[in-house]
């Protein structure tokens, strides 16, 4: 079996054998409630069209409700380029490169930079692609390093820190193999521990996740509820007949 990740226009998926496995992002998006979304997606449309209200104007109604709607999802979008930016940066630093940072994102990388120094860490693998066919999942990770003696699975944010974080990480340390880009897998290194790594424009918050049993349980019960989100209605409800109905007696 040949597992991969396929990189495409809007992010990317992933295939074992030729079929479709979910990434654990994925399980996570569809398997973890987030409330908190809710107020920030009404929070962020009505920020941009306070902040382009001039340009908004010139639109027909129809676009501009449009536009206002769809606010967010450019916002995840620059995020998420802004997020990729950094990692690149950070492996170009610990394989002792010499880079030019764009301006945009130059404070994220010297915390980044000043995180390595501080904790003397070692690169052993970034931005690795994992798979668990016991359980039916892959996904990718931002770093495998040594800090001290021990293997950490770290994780970068630059938009925030969640719990769930913990269950990503889980899922990625709890692999069977990392997969390359030709096909060919090596079995997973055990992992000592995990850590959060945010990137802010004047600090830096390493936090350690756990990563025991009882973490990876709960990752494994949002998969479930992953799958029952992505199942059709028909699945669960079967369409019942009208009854028969005879006519009143005259």
């Amino acid at each position: 079996m040949v597992a991969r990740r396929i990189n495409t226009g809007g992010g990317h998926r992933y295939e074992d054998d030729g079929e479709p496995i979910p990434g654990v992002t994925s399980i996570l998006r569809d398997g973890v409630p987030k409330p908190a979304l809710v107020g920030w997606a009404a929070n962020t449309a009505a920020e941009y069209a306070v902040n382009h209200w001039g340009e908004l104007e010139q639109q027909s109604l129809l676009t501009r409700a449009k536009t206002i709607a769809n606010a967010r999802y450019e916002t995840t979008k620059q995020a998420a380029a802004r997020g990729t930016k950094v990692h690149e940066y950070a492996h170009q630093l610990m394989v002792g490169e010499t880079i030019d940072v764009d301006e945009d994102v130059r404070a994220l990388v010297d915390q980044c930079l000043a995180w390595l120094s501080d904790y003397d860490v070692v690169e052993l693998r970034a931005e690795g692609t994992v798979i668990n066919r016991r359980y039916g999942y892959m996904g990718s990770f931002d770093l495998l390093c040594g800090i001290g003696s021990e293997y950490w699975l770290i994780d970068y944010k630059t938009g925030g820190v969640y719990s769930e974080a913990a269950l990503q990480l889980v899922a990625y340390a709890r692999a069977e193999a990392v997969v390359d880009a030709d096909g060919s897998e090596h079995v997973m290194p055990e992992v000592d521990r995990a850590g959060v790594l945010y990137l802010a424009a004047d600090h830096y918050e390493f936090s350690e996740a756990r990563i025991d049993d009882a973490t990876f349980a709960t990752f494994l019960v949002a998969k479930h509820m992953a799958e029952h989100a992505n199942r059709d209605r028909d699945a669960y409800l079967r369409p019942m007949p009208a009854p028969e109905r005879t006519e009143a007696a005259s």
